[in-house]
């Protein structure tokens, strides 16, 4: 198994690290009626790893549910926005298999040919299938009210583990999927990593066909960060957007990207930023992407922060070309030494909304900042806000809907009771448009 680093979570709480913004400025909406805040889950048991997709009123929420060292993948739908879910119904159809954890959650992407039709769901996940890792994939042409047998995401014949996936639909309505790959080549050494830590791992690639089967898999990257989440995206002129952890020489632990112009061949990855994380191990934490309405791409990563002290920070970069970036822009967070998992879309209102969760007082937190892509490539920043309640929240995701978004994070388990997914939508105002 691989060892991921959570070093800086040992490190004692130093006031003011990172903080680049007042605490007397951070709203917090966490006060209001319950009812803003529902709940998602299968009762008596530990819910975990949400994940979202929309599509105008339709969201999709997906998660994970663990019963006695069992795990299920769960999908409930919303034809309004996200005001009300239906009934969860089970995705992966081999009882308990599958093998997750909050990088490396299921994914979902949402696909509707029309306005008035009833939207084709793909759901991903990581799986054990057979005590044999893998990816698996299943496919609902009835807007989540089932799902049809799953098959495999990639070659079932390789030994290695596979995760850590990202998923999107293109413009013709086909889903795109990457994915971390653990296996080795023959002659390949084991990495200088302590233990029995596989890192690094390959990156690979594929499409899903019309009979919801995968094609073959194409490798982009072999140097790859082998426990941080991977993010994709696709552009309205048929681009496939894909950024990653990677590792360059002196175990530097920072952002690729690539981009395929025509949905086969992928670009050489070129780095985001030279961060300079040295790191014998894996951050756990990886980028999250998204493409504004000029088509500019912006991308958001946790790195270290150079300082008297260590600390996590989260910066902003994008790119219109694919092969230059913005100077990395630094987000402010809420002022504590590991902000994390962020998760950022382009919201209803044209604007991008990111998500992140923090230590706030005894308990981890979900904060929002909404991001206002700029002429120069970089954003103006909003006000922070914490969006979950006071039960300890980790892992937020977040899917747009006409004038605002729908979010989710898991809430953590308390005084005896099951962990469950705290769903969460934000109405950004009345002119608001989706426009999307």
């Amino acid at each position: 198994m691989r060892r991921c680093a959570f070093v800086l979570v040992l490190l004692g709480s130093v006031a003011g690290i990172g903080c680049e913004r007042s605490r007397s400025t951070l709203r917090s909406d966490a006060e209001t009626p319950p009812v803003s805040v529902q709940h998602l889950g299968r009762a008596q048991t530990d819910n975990a790893t949400p994940i979202l997709a929309s599509s105008g009123p339709w969201v999709v929420a997906v998660w994970t549910a663990n019963d006695k060292d069992a795990t299920d993948v769960y999908a409930a739908t919303s034809h309004d926005s996200g005001a009300h879910f239906g009934p969860a119904v089970r995705v992966n159809d081999n009882a308990g298999e599958a093998h997750v954890y909050g990088e490396d959650p299921p994914r979902v992407a949402i696909i509707r040919h029309d306005a008035t039709a009833t939207p084709t769901i793909t759901v991903t996940w990581p799986s054990d299938r057979s005590k044999r890792l893998g990816l698996r994939s299943a496919l609902s042409i009835d807007g989540g009210r089932t799902f049809a047998t799953s098959v495999s995401i990639g070659d079932e014949t390789v030994v290695g583990e596979r995760g850590f996936q990202s998923i999107a639909i293109d413009r013709d309505g086909v889903a795109r999927a990457a994915w971390l790959d653990q296996r080795r080549d023959p002659g390949t050494p084991r990495h200088a990593n302590a233990g029995e830590d596989w890192d690094p791992m390959h990156l690979m690639y594929a499409y899903e066909k019309a009979d919801g089967h995968w094609s073959a898999e194409v490798r982009l990257a072999s140097t790859v960060c082998g426990c941080c989440k991977t993010a994709l995206a696709t552009g309205a002129d048929g681009s496939i957007y894909l950024a990653f952890r990677n590792i360059y020489p002196g175990n530097l632990r920072d952002i690729s990207f690539t981009v395929s112009r025509d949905g086969r061949v992928f670009s050489s990855p070129v780095r985001v930023s030279e961060d300079h994380w040295a790191l014998n191990g894996c951050p756990d934490d990886g980028p999250t992407m998204a493409i504004d309405r000029a088509g500019t791409v912006h991308i958001v990563w946790p790195t270290l922060v150079d300082g008297p002290e260590p600390a996590i920070g989260l910066f902003h970069a994008s790119t219109r070309d694919g092969v230059t970036f913005t100077p990395r822009q630094r987000i402010p967070t809420l002022g504590t030494i590991k902000p994390s998992h962020p998760q950022m879309t382009l919201d209803g209102c044209g604007t991008l909304t990111l998500l992140w969760d923090e230590a706030q007082g005894a308990a981890r937190r979900v904060a929002m900042r909404r991001l206002t892509p700029e002429s120069s490539g970089a954003v103006s920043v909003g006000e922070a806000t914490l969006i979950s309640g006071p039960p300890s929240a980790v892992y937020p995701v977040v899917a747009p809907v006409d004038r605002g978004v729908v979010t989710a994070w898991n809430e953590i388990a308390i005084a005896g009771h099951p962990s469950a997914i705290g769903v969460r939508s934000l109405d950004f105002g009345p002119t608001c448009s989706a426009g999307r």
